[in-house]
């Protein structure tokens, strides 16, 4: 559901709170189960690659570090296409939305031909930045030199994905990512360890079957563009780069891009702080983080049903609608990862025997959970109003959070308590906390102040 849909009328059926609900809902379900299949995709060949020892699990979880920021990159890059196309949607333009929609896929495609250059040409240095020894570089750098061969692939199956959310259908992505991650699953076991008379391609394997899933969920996902109803993917349109369009988009996304590159890059910090404990703190930290990327699947869900409902309704001037559907998000978000953060305090060992029973990776691995169970609630504040933030086109101020709560914060924090006190990774997640409590308040502050709903947004024609 969109508020496009309801713009005939004059959107006064929305009083009623539980239909504000219903629609919040309506976006972020899907939305929510799309990135959990993603976090599946990793925790299926996490378990699989477990199999092959402790250095697989730690070159793959490096590998992984420079994939999640190229994910970001595109991500950042698809928040100045959203801005535009769910604003344009809200007015009620789709021509100005499908040609915003085309130049963004150009984007895209810049960004994945980047990646398979860059991924090709540096992996190897890539991973022995994060301080990983000769073994697990090895490792590392075959995992991401053969993802970084999907890239286009990849970038463009992110940017499609958030055009549609920006229209307000979030289902066709998620059925994508549920065919890609049974495609993911069947094609990493058979290329691991060799089945079907294929040779044990082993780690390289688990980066193979992810790339097939990666065309596989482009190709859907494009099916169904081709037969949309609002945005309409067209090979007979206007497919050369428009200058002014880009630069607009450009605009908006530029400080997403920053602020995502700020995040990862805090991300990779830690995993460099990690690598300081050794690899089986580090093979915990790359288990755990799966259990963190879960835990954030219900505020990004929540986050990207504000964010494209905050954009609709500030194109069909409906300030109030977009302030309402905010904080009903930011209910629903708190509520549901506070239910999780109990769920990780309670079961932190079996949650974490799903992937290994090494009794020293247990050891780490168990305190930092319930670490994470803690900072599960306070982080859905600053998730979903920073959705709402950028999707109203103020997407600065996110950046101004990453930067505070990321370097100020989290990894001075998490250096501290977990080397130079010696905590251990569990004393590396406490910076966590700190970066909950700080970033909500600053996400608090900012959108009660309320400019973002004077934020300017220009449709070309």
């Amino acid at each position: 559901m969109s508020i496009e849909s309801a713009l005939p009328g004059n959107l006064s059926h929305l009083g009623d709170e539980r239909k504000l609900t219903r629609m919040v809902l309506g976006i972020a379900w899907p939305a929510i189960l799309e990135n959990s299949m993603h976090t599946l995709l990793g925790i299926v060949d996490t378990i699989l690659v477990a199999r092959l020892g402790t250095d697989a699990i730690a070159g793959v979880g490096a590998g992984a570090q420079w994939m999640f920021m190229f994910f970001s990159v595109v991500f950042g890059l698809s928040m100045g296409s959203v801005v535009v196309v769910a604003r344009a949607i809200g007015g009620g333009d789709v021509a100005v939305a499908n040609r915003a929609a085309r130049q963004s896929l150009l984007i895209g495609l810049a960004a994945g031909l980047a990646f398979t250059v860059l991924g090709a040409w540096l992996a190897e240095p890539a991973i022995a930045m994060l301080g990983a020894d000769s073994s697990v570089t090895g490792i590392g750098a075959e995992y991401l030199r053969i993802i970084s061969y999907g890239g286009v692939f990849t970038a463009l199956a992110i940017m499609s994905s958030a055009l549609l959310r920006a229209s307000g259908d979030t289902r066709t992505p998620m059925y994508a990512t549920a065919v890609a991650n049974v495609i993911n699953a069947g094609c990493a076991y058979v290329l691991i360890f060799g089945h079907l008379g294929l040779p044990a391609l082993g780690v390289g394997g688990s980066a193979w079957a992810l790339n097939i899933a990666r065309v596989v969920a482009i190709a859907i996902i494009w099916w169904a563009m081709m037969r949309g109803k609002i945005l309409r993917l067209s090979f007979d349109g206007a497919w050369r780069p428009i200058a002014s369009v880009i630069r607009q988009m450009l605009a908006f996304g530029a400080p997403s891009v920053a602020e995502q590159i700020l995040l990862m890059a805090s991300f990779m910090a830690y995993a460099a702080i990690t690598f300081n404990l050794g690899t089986v703190a580090f093979a915990a930290q790359r288990l755990t983080f799966n259990a963190i990327t879960i835990s954030f699947m219900p505020a990004f869900g929540f986050a990207i049903a504000a964010t494209t409902l905050t954009g609709q309704a500030l194109g069909a001037r409906r300030p109030d609608l977009a302030d309402r559907t905010t904080w009903t998000a930011t209910r629903l978000a708190a509520m549901w990862m506070g239910a999780m953060g109990v769920v990780y305090a309670l079961a932190a060992e079996p949650l974490l025997r799903v992937f290994s029973d090494d009794p020293a990776i247990l050891a780490e691995g168990v305190p930092a959970l319930l670490v994470i169970g803690i900072a599960s609630p306070l982080l859905a504040v600053p998730f979903v109003l920073s959705g709402s933030l950028r999707g109203a086109g103020d997407t600065r101020f996110p950046l101004i959070i990453s930067f505070v709560t990321g370097w100020l914060i989290r990894v001075p924090v998490g250096y501290v308590a977990g080397i130079t006190l010696g905590l251990g990774l569990w004393g590396i997640y406490v910076g966590i906390l700190g970066d909950a409590a700080v970033g909500g308040a600053m996400a608090v502050w900012r959108y009660r102040r309320g400019g973002w709903r004077e934020v300017k947004v220009a449709l070309h024609r």
